[in-house]
């Protein structure tokens, strides 16, 4: 087995991070649990569930790995313990937490989230799309166009969401009858799918 120096060589500054967290008596307990994985992060919120620097990037690796119920009460702690953070930072947190429970199919509770998320930054487009994709399932076509709309025009360059919101609004829109906004939005949609489709020839070719 890997001895309690070798494992603190291993997390290398995770170990100061753990100390933060919980107290030397159980640190060693916790550190020789979790030797086989070496992970700080894992290590120091097995110690102290609340411990918000370890929370953070933890839930975004689970969150990128789709383990969704164990990032729920990850999630749930961050989003309770950040009123002191500004508001781009709760929004952040307000977002993953909607992820998380839209994956879990927690609708109602996916559907708070990004409400709030967008209560703390209005201009964050990608928050306006993940509402509107819950507010669409709902059938609520015509108040999840506002949301598209805001996320396209809020869209930075290159964001990974951006084809995916023109689509949406373009094909909602179109079942509304808004053919100019419809067709528009399509447009914008084939032109960014193109631009990538030739990024990736580009790319192929070097």
């Amino acid at each position: 087995g890997m001895s309690l120096d070798d494992l603190v060589f291993l997390v290398g500054e995770g170990s100061g991070l753990v100390q933060d967290c919980v107290g030397n008596s159980h640190l060693a307990k916790i550190m020789h649990e979790a030797a086989e994985t070496g992970e700080k992060h894992l290590l120091a919120i097995q110690a102290d569930p609340d411990c918000e620097e370890a929370a953070l990037p933890l839930v975004q690796e689970y969150a990128r790995t789709e383990r969704w119920r164990e990032a729920e009460p990850l999630a749930e702690m961050l989003v309770k313990k950040s009123k002191g953070r500004d508001r781009s930072e709760q929004h952040a947190l307000y977002k993953t937490l909607g992820k998380v429970h839209a994956a879990l199919g927690n609708h109602e509770r996916a559907l708070k989230a990004y409400q709030t998320a967008i209560i703390r930054d209005p201009g964050q487009g990608e928050a306006h799309l993940r509402l509107a994709q819950m507010l669409i399932d709902r059938g609520q076509t015509g108040e999840a166009i506002k949301h598209l709309s805001t996320a396209t025009n809020n869209a930075p360059a290159a964001a990974r969401w951006t084809s995916e919101a023109y689509y949406l609004l373009g094909t909602n829109a179109l079942k509304l009858n808004q053919r100019e906004r419809g067709i528009g939005a399509l447009k914008k949609y084939i032109a960014e799918n193109m631009a990538a489709i030739k990024l990736e020839i580009e790319n192929e070719n070097k």
